[in-house]
């Protein structure tokens, strides 16, 4: 008779909640260093296998696309700022950094400009202020 739950059991491995209690007793018993990895198969005989490790973004080594407090950073924010705000400095800021090219900088910052006139108008005066080609 194997005491495995609230009840005696004489059913053993046939019952599903001492087939399931074996093996998690089993590995309770087993050195921290023995245990399994998580997600690794549990059949006998099987390699443990690494827990997938999380994704992490990338860091490129480049530095931000404009620096901040440069003249080139302080006209974008002045020209963002006139349609949309004080927050620009913040935008202009993320916008740095995250940007992969002067245009996709510059494409990112026009997508805060509500009006279709002022986004055009905004894209054409910062790719100026950055000298970049369209």
């Amino acid at each position: 008779m194997v005491v495995c739950h609230p009840i005696e059991c004489d059913q053993g491995a046939s019952c599903p909640i001492c087939a399931l209690s074996e093996p998690v007793g089993r590995a309770r018993r087993s050195a921290p260093a023995d245990r399994v990895a998580a997600g690794a198969s549990t059949e006998p005989g099987s390699e443990p296998t690494k827990p997938a490790q999380p994704r992490r973004r990338a860091r490129s080594a480049r530095g931000p696309i404009v620096a901040p407090g440069s003249s080139e950073f302080e006209a974008i924010r002045t020209l963002l700022a006139r349609h949309i705000g004080p927050i620009a400095k913040v935008l202009v800021q993320k916008a740095a950094i995250q940007a992969r090219t002067p245009h996709d900088f510059c494409e990112q910052l026009a997508a805060h400009v509500t009006a279709p006139s002022d986004r055009a108008t905004f894209m054409r005066e910062a790719r100026a202020k950055l000298a970049v080609k369209s």
